[in-house]
Formats: C-alpha cells, structure tokens, sequence
C-alpha cells in the first residue's frame, strides 16, 4: 500500500512564497496532526510500500516529522516535498540513518538568489543549496539510492531562471530538475518584496 500522511499545513515561511496557495486560502484552515494519530497510523507506516509526507505545508516543520522517520524501516520507502529550510545535518543524517528514504523534491522556484528572493522571501538561498549539498554528499558517501530533484514553479517572474536551474542542480548534488507551470484559470495576483505584482 501506499500510505498519504499529511502531518502539517503549517510553513516556516512567515510571508507566503509567490506561488504558494497560503496567498488564496485563510489561515485559519491549518491544521496539524496529533499524537493520538500517529500512534493510530504506526502499523500502516511499518507496512507501507511507500509513506508520502504531502501536506500542504512543511512536513519537517511538524513536530513529528524526526519520529515518524525513525520509527519507519526498509523496504518502506518515504517521499515527500520540502523547502529545505530545515533539512539540518542532524535532521539529514537521521533522514539517511535507516535507508528508508525515497528521492524527495526541493521546491525552489529560483535558481539565484536574486530571483530566489522575490519567489521565497522567508527562505534563504544559500542555507537551502548548503543544506541540499550535505544531504546529497552524505547519501553519496553511505551509497543510499535516496537523492533530490530540483523543483521549479514556472510563472512571469522567474522565467529567466529556468535554464540555470540544471546548472545548479549539478552544483548542489541534485539528481534532476523538475519544472510545472502554473495552472491557467487560477488568477490571483500577489505583491512581491520589491512592490512589484
């Protein structure tokens, strides 16, 4: 089987990146799971094929994330997408401890920090390629399968980064990229940073 597990909506980003859909839902929508459900969920996690951590939000910011992939073994696989921010080397080194990992996706958005910086206000683009650059050398050096693909949203704004971010993914260990574009139909518009739509 194939378990979903949302265990947050939260973010860590304080200010919505451009593209995210906290900039169209209420806050007041965020919910996040709670004990009594991980000790609920543990046999599916155990027996899983594959534990997708979609959420929403930041599945590393919940405060469950660390305990669900230690309690989680071979041949389950986990997958999940993430902004980076808290991919500690503690955190990766427990990621890659039990060789339960799947390649995961890096939601980026940017392949500058210039662009990176309109796209992911709250991030910080040098702290996300760092903390992809020990993931990545750390799983080379344990010969772990697990690896990251480099996300892009494509928009109006961050059309001139999208051929630098293969670039980068070779600079940071990556091994692909992987670009969607925004849905047609869903019209909003957000005010960056710099004051610009």
């Amino acid at each position: 089987p194939v378990v979903t597990f949302a265990l947050t909506t939260y973010c860590n980003n304080k200010i919505p990146c451009l593209i995210c859909d906290r900039n169209t839902r209420s806050q007041s929508s965020d919910l996040e799971t709670y004990k009594l459900v991980i000790e609920a969920v543990r046999p599916l996690l155990r027996t899983a094929k594959y534990v997708l951590l979609h959420c929403g939000g930041e599945a590393m910011l919940s405060r469950y994330f660390d305990e669900v992939i230690a309690s989680i073994n071979p041949p389950t696989r986990v997958y999940f997408a993430t902004n980076a921010m808290l991919l500690t080397e503690k955190r990766a080194d427990l990621m890659l401890k039990n060789d339960v990992m799947d390649t995961f996706v890096v939601s980026l958005d940017a392949s500058t920090p210039e662009m990176y910086r309109i796209m992911r206000p709250s991030c910080d683009f040098d702290t996300v390629i760092k903390n992809i650059k020990y993931y990545t050398d750390k799983a080379k050096s344990l010969k772990r399968t697990s690896g990251v693909i480099l996300n892009m949203t494509i928009c109006e704004a961050n059309l001139k980064d999208v051929p630098n971010l293969v670039d980068l993914a070779v600079k940071a260990g990556a091994i692909g990229v992987d670009y969607n574009h925004l849905n047609s139909g869903l019209n909003h518009t957000v005010a960056t940073i710099d004051g610009w739509d």
